[in-house]
């Protein structure tokens, strides 16, 4: 009986929400929702790499010295460069990163909106949210008018709209100041199909002009405005009218810009290459098509049902096939009604076709939520023209169940703003105690600047990679180097260490170091491989079926007991310091604690 009345209750709220996206003001209203929804982002200031930005954007000296200009802050790693020894030589970038590895994105339009920002409001991170949220607010705008125009003024566009604007996919780009790259990208991309469709629909051949020019500024902010084009080749394949092929002659001028971009992109050397996180499709075409193939499934159940992917990456090889296997048959089942329900209708295909079509460019990185922005207009759009055809057949007196009608709105409608607040919420508090952690840690000491810190048992390298960084965003010293006996994980895991010799350290951590983002499994190490670092020799001893790292001996230049060294170890959510052990001894250091073995 609960259950049943649940349900009535949805169905009514559901009818309440009809006549709100009835409204001539919905985009408006869905804009406000969206930038409201985003307001507690004003009092997060600087989050994990905004401190990167910070010091380069402002030119404090770590920033001034590691990277080339502050119109370079997404040339994260370059093989050509020599800032990027200099990141991995300061710890950084972590010891196992490939010398082949390149990270470098072509950004200037999104550079162009931070360097606003320090140029007016430096010390002001409030305004610089501020801003995010306000391109955050025009993405939904022109989101609104997209669906408007392709849906008319009817009450399921405004209900897609408003979806859009509580999608709490979007809560990260727009509360994360590093992230706002892809709104920029989304106002430009959205552009492109509100201008296409003046141009074909009205025959406005000046809007052909503004779409061109506006996917070219969108490629500028970031590359996923490829996913635009996939909106654009479905518009031709089932919305534009005319014959076949001047249908698909219109898609030309955006090929060409897109190809003219791509040259110009590789020609200035940016692009990713040396990473298993990273895939670029013209570099690696058959490691790009195998991470579609496992990416795209988690990403697609993350847009039509619940947000699940982001551990993708981080689960071993069984259990990423087991959360593929749940992605496909989630999948399977909401395609399968929506079929059943909409198939029919070319604006649910060109939905649908553009929503798969636009995750393509998305699976050139790791699974995350974040990456669905474009996937949205055509996933949300769907589900609003499911319920759209739900409330039509029961307002024409058919008795309609439509469970899954209830479980759309429920999931995209009304728990959407908690989930979009929440979600928001969670990752800059992880964010703000990874900050307090490295804050709080025992390194305001005399002559630190002359001395190498090293972690043991981090939750993952970014603990003590961003040490230097936060430490000089405020102003206090920075040690001369950083080095990390821990993997990149998402939580701390032990780690077994001997004190071999006088200098040497060997390091076990459980399950070894995973390497997914600064190498790839075509760049394996071998037994005796050895990394040299500033004052340090790694000796790889142990390696797994794949060339991962399991056990690694680290080789000082000093005695380990050298004041020249401050050992950290992180227990409870503080780094503390750490007594070195005796030669021959042997202890395993966790995030509880640490024994003797």
């Amino acid at each position: 009986m609960q259950g049943n009345k649940g349900i009535r209750m949805i169905s009514k709220l559901l009818m309440s929400t009809k006549r709100l996206c009835s409204s001539r003001r919905i985009v408006l209203i869905a804009v406000l929702m969206g930038m409201g929804l985003t307001l507690p982002s004003l009092g997060f200031g600087l989050l994990l790499d905004d401190y990167l930005h910070y010091t380069v954007l402002k030119g404090v000296s770590q920033g001034a010295e590691l990277f080339e200009s502050r119109w370079h802050i997404f040339n994260f790693v370059d093989t050509d460069s020599v800032h990027s020894q200099k990141l991995i030589d300061y710890g950084i970038l972590p010891w196992w990163t490939s010398e082949t590895l390149k990270l470098k994105f072509w950004r200037p339009v999104t550079v162009a909106t931070h360097v606003l920002d320090y140029e007016l409001w430096p010390d002001v991170p409030m305004l610089m949210h501020a801003q995010s949220i306000l391109w955050y607010g025009l993405c939904i705008a022109m989101v609104g008018l997209v669906y408007r125009r392709l849906m008319g003024t009817t009450w399921v566009a405004g209900l897609a709209v408003l979806m859009y604007a509580m999608d709490d996919a979007h809560s990260i780009p727009a509360g994360w100041l590093a992230n706002r790259n892809t709104l920029v990208a989304g106002a430009f991309g959205f552009a492109v199909l509100w201008a296409h469709d003046k141009w074909r629909k009205d025959g406005l051949n000046a809007y052909a002009v503004v779409a061109w020019l506006m996917l070219l500024m969108g490629l500028l902010a970031k590359e996923a405005t490829l996913s635009v084009c996939a909106y654009l080749f479905a518009y031709a394949l089932f919305l534009d009218k005319g014959r076949f092929v001047t249908r698909f002659m219109t898609l030309v001028p955006y090929g060409l810009i897109v190809v003219g971009w791509r040259v110009v992109y590789s020609g200035l050397g940016y692009g990713a290459i040396g990473s298993d996180t990273y895939v670029d499709p013209v570099h690696n075409p058959i490691i790009f098509a195998k991470a579609v193939f496992m990416r795209m499934p988690p990403m697609l159940f993350d847009q039509m049902l619940v947000s699940t992917s982001e551990p993708f990456m981080f689960l071993p090889p069984h259990l990423q096939w087991v959360h593929w296997g749940i992605g496909v048959v989630g999948c399977g089942v909401v395609g399968w009604v929506l079929w059943r329900k909409i198939g029919q209708d070319p604006m649910a295909r060109f939905f649908a076709v553009g929503m798969v079509l636009a995750l393509i460019p998305s699976c050139a990185t790791f699974p995350s939520s974040r990456l669905l922005f474009f996937s949205g207009l055509g996933g949300l759009g769907l589900i609003a023209l499911y319920l759209g055809r739900v409330m039509e057949e029961r307002e024409g007196g058919k008795k309609v169940r439509a469970i899954w009608g209830k479980v759309f709105f429920l999931l995209h409608g009304l728990l959407a703003p908690f989930a979009y607040v929440g979600r928001m919420l969670l990752f800059a508090g992880l964010g703000l105690l990874m900050q307090n952690t490295i804050a709080t840690a025992p390194l305001d000491i005399e002559g630190l600047e002359e001395k190498t810190v090293i972690g043991l048992n981090a939750p993952n390298i970014f603990y003590t990679s961003y040490i230097p960084l936060m430490r000089d965003a405020v102003g206090k010293s920075v040690p001369k180097d950083v080095r990390s006996f821990a993997p990149l994980n998402p939580l701390p895991v032990p780690i077994h260490l001997e004190r071999e010799d006088e200098d040497t350290m060997v390091a076990r951590p459980d399950g070894g170091y995973p390497w997914y983002l600064a190498r790839s499994m075509d760049d394996p190490f071998a037994v005796g491989d050895v990394v040299t670092l500033p004052g340090l020799d790694i000796e790889v001893r142990e390696v797994n079926e794949q060339g991962r790292p399991m056990v690694a001996a680290f080789h000082f230049a000093y005695s380990l007991d050298d004041e020249r060294y401050v050992w950290l170890r992180f227990e409870g959510n503080v780094f503390l310091r750490w007594d070195m052990i005796g030669v021959g001894e042997k202890v395993r250091v966790h995030a509880g604690g640490m024994e003797a073995e």
